[in-house]
């Protein structure tokens, strides 16, 4: 996944401890958007802008921010007609939605072509210069205003790679294999743009959704009684429940933070314990492992690729919590409980 990127990543990873990044944007032509105008940018309201926000994890977000007092403008590529809340982008062109990236107090970019697939060079690409390209385009339209708000931008927990049981916190260097010079290239794009605003960069780990997200396909799996451990088990996986992205992203732009953050709960699970604990929510019995050959040969011919079932990374939320964030689901039971009930 090669996209041309900002800056020198030797340089930006030796400065912001830049992890691996998986995902960027792509785009078509822009259409003129209806800007904010002057009156709604200065209302009291504090604005923030999310960018990509169309997923499950953009959608939890906004209604996060809403409840929260907020005023939320997401950036898509397919804006609900007469809805002017969304606002059409292609994660590339400049247009009427960098307005809104001016008139905002916090900028959040989860934009990226989606990971789970077959691992083609040309999907690796992709992946690249979807996350890439849409952190520039934040980036420029933020340098174009005389405003600087803080500039929050996604990046992945696949920047430490496939590391066992090593313990990961956001002072971990990053691996080499592709996808974690992904995420590199990724970060780099934020932290080495020449535009002088606040910067946060946040490292998702699995995100767990009601019905959405990876554990949609897990618990079907368990409830036909197919859910085994991928490979061996022992693998580690940094999960994390959607309502603890959200806590956390407000309160990164309540205190208004900077620099790098894992968000991942504070208790990662083996993928044997996360399958067995997903099971036993769902009152479904033993199930046998799936084999890590088989899914190899599948993650080869149709994807998704075996390393993202496969791969171990134990990332912990070191800063969060050394900062004193506080988790709600920080046990995997209770947090699945949660979201299957």
């Amino acid at each position: 996944m090669v996209v041309e990127i900002v800056g020198s990543p030797n340089r930006s990873f030796e400065r912001h401890n830049a992890l691996d990044l998986r995902s960027i944007v792509v785009s078509p032509s822009e259409p003129q958007s209806q800007p904010l105008s002057s009156d709604e940018s200065r209302e009291s309201t504090p604005l923030v802008v999310i960018a990509g926000g169309s997923g499950f994890i953009g959608q939890a977000c906004k209604r996060g921010f809403l409840s929260a007092g907020y005023k939320v403008v997401v950036l898509t590529r397919n804006p609900k007609a007469n809805n002017p809340d969304e606002i059409h982008w292609d994660g590339r062109t400049p247009g009427a939605w960098q307005q809104a990236v001016r008139d905002a107090v916090a900028v959040i970019n989860l934009a990226g072509k989606p990971i789970a697939t077959k691992f083609t060079d040309q999907a690796l690409n992709e992946i690249e210069s979807s996350r890439v390209d849409a952190t520039s385009a934040i980036g420029n339209a933020i340098l174009s205003g005389d405003t600087r708000p803080l500039w929050i931008n996604a990046s992945a927990t696949g920047i430490y790679g496939d590391r066992g049981t090593e313990e990961l916190s956001e002072k971990s260097v990053a691996a080499k294999d592709r996808v974690s010079q992904i995420c590199v290239r990724w970060e780099t794009a934020v932290f080495e743009h020449p535009v002088d605003a606040p910067k946060c960069v946040i490292r998702f780990g699995i995100v767990l959704g009601k019905n959405e997200g990876a554990l949609k396909p897990l618990a079907n799996l368990t409830k036909l009684g197919i859910g085994g451990a991928a490979g061996s088990g022992r693998q580690f996986i940094s999960w994390v429940h959607v309502e603890d992205i959200v806590n956390l992203l407000l309160w990164v732009v309540r205190e208004h933070k900077t620099g790098i953050y894992n968000a991942t709960s504070p208790n990662p699970s083996t993928n044997a314990d996360f399958m067995a604990t997903l099971r036993n929510v769902c009152k479904r019995p033993w199930s046998p492992p799936a084999p890590a050959f088989l899914l190899k040969i599948i993650g080869r011919i149709i994807g998704p690729d075996a390393s993202l079932m496969l791969s171990s990374c134990n990332a912990v939320p070191k800063r969060a919590l050394d900062e004193g964030f506080e988790f709600r689901y920080p046990e995997l039971k209770g947090a699945l409980e949660n979201l299957l009930k």
